[in-house]
């Protein structure tokens, strides 16, 4: 969508009284949705643990220079 028709409809609300969310506020929300937190790794349920296995080889398809924590 045109930048001038997104700023049209930024004030603006649907048929229901939502308002209009732009790609911004979408990927705001979407972010503020999730909660991290950190467990042992001898705390890891199996279906997570075979994912968790993984790890090295998903990490490896990331050139050093991503920043990728290992």
């Amino acid at each position: 969508m045109p930048n001038d028709s997104a700023e049209k409809l930024e004030n603006r609300k649907d048929d229901d009284g939502n308002e209009f969310r732009d790609l911004k506020r979408f990927v705001k929300e979407w972010g503020e949705q999730f909660e991290f937190g950190i467990i042992l790794e001898d705390q890891i349920d199996q279906d997570k643990r075979e994912i968790f296995n993984c790890k090295d080889e998903i990490l490896s398809w990331f050139p050093e220079e991503c920043g990728v924590v290992t």
